[in-house]
């Protein structure tokens, strides 16, 4: 997602914040109903659908015309047809790229894999007025789990060689190196991910997530969430957790404090999903016919 991590300015090595929430208007949101509910990918939609799909969130006629004529531009929909007949459908490189993101953040937050002690690391030399191509690797570095150690050195714990390689090209042909190795006879307070990484942050915005989804399977269990409020709370709870896919670096256990709460919020995510899908699909059924979207496994 391009717009889930605002970037540091240039020259200040503190990493990036993650929103306190998700929401980044309507083309955020429609963006997530396409990844989440396969809509578009089994027959064209009607354009006249999509502000009333829209709606269940508060999104006026036209916000929803706005947004679905930026998601086309992005390539996530192609329309067909013109006029009153004009529909849109999901491409096909599109629907391969949902897929994968769709895949990347529901699986989040499961259990890493063994941390084998190695770090990724990126080292560059950029000149300082190279302004664009340093705000450039920056951009580039978060959004692949990466924080800066100092400048132009980031690391991260993760294997993400084939990142750091892509790193690397962008800089040719200034001089750059990226390596996976243990880090030896390192200071108490090196590597400081406090510093590296947006951890408190992280931390406040997982017990928000807690505490804003928490209390719905309560709810579910006395029967007072409906078909439209299920699609509304599953869609936000979907895209807020896509936030903290792209947001969270990953880091392994051995690195994270003992009351890290992403756990709890992955617990809360995953039930919840799985509570609200059956509801959130009627209420789809009900807006757009049952062949105009693919439904989750």
């Amino acid at each position: 997602m391009d717009d889930e991590v605002r970037d540091t300015a240039d020259g200040d090595d503190s990493p990036a914040l993650p929103r306190s929430q998700a929401g980044g208007g309507a083309q955020h949101l429609l963006a997530t109903l396409l990844g989440a509910y396969g809509i578009g990918r089994a027959e064209p939609v009607p354009a006249g659908l999509f502000p009333l799909l829209l709606a269940e969130f508060g999104i006026s006629p036209a916000g929803a015309r706005n947004a679905l004529s930026r998601v086309a531009r992005r390539g996530l929909l192609e329309p067909v047809g013109a006029g009153r007949s004009r529909a849109y459908r999901m491409p096909e490189a599109a629907r391969v790229v949902q897929e994968r993101r769709t895949r990347q953040f529901t699986t989040f937050g499961e259990p890493p894999p063994a941390w084998d002690g190695k770090w990724t690391l990126v080292l560059y030399s950029v000149p300082e007025q190279d302004r664009t191509l340093r705000q450039a690797l920056r951009t580039r570095l978060v959004r692949a789990g990466f924080g800066a150690m100092r400048d132009g050195v980031w690391g991260t714990p993760r294997d993400r060689r084939a990142d750091a390689a892509e790193v690397v090209k962008l800089v040719e042909p200034s001089p750059a190196a990226s390596l996976r190795a243990e880090l030896a006879a390192t200071s108490a307070s090196f590597p400081d991910l406090h510093r590296m990484f947006p951890l408190a942050a992280l931390a406040a915005d997982y017990g928000h997530f807690v505490g804003r989804f928490g209390p719905v399977r309560g709810q579910l269990s006395e029967g007072a969430i409906m078909p439209p409020e299920a699609l509304v709370t599953r869609t936000y709870l979907m895209d807020t957790w896509r936030v903290f896919a792209d947001a969270d670096p990953d880091l392994p256990d051995e690195l994270l404090p003992d009351d890290w709460p992403r756990a709890r919020a992955h617990e809360v995510f995953t039930k919840l999903d799985a509570a609200l899908r059956s509801l959130a699909l009627r209420r789809l059924r009900q807006l757009l016919g049952p062949g105009l979207f693919v439904a989750p496994p």
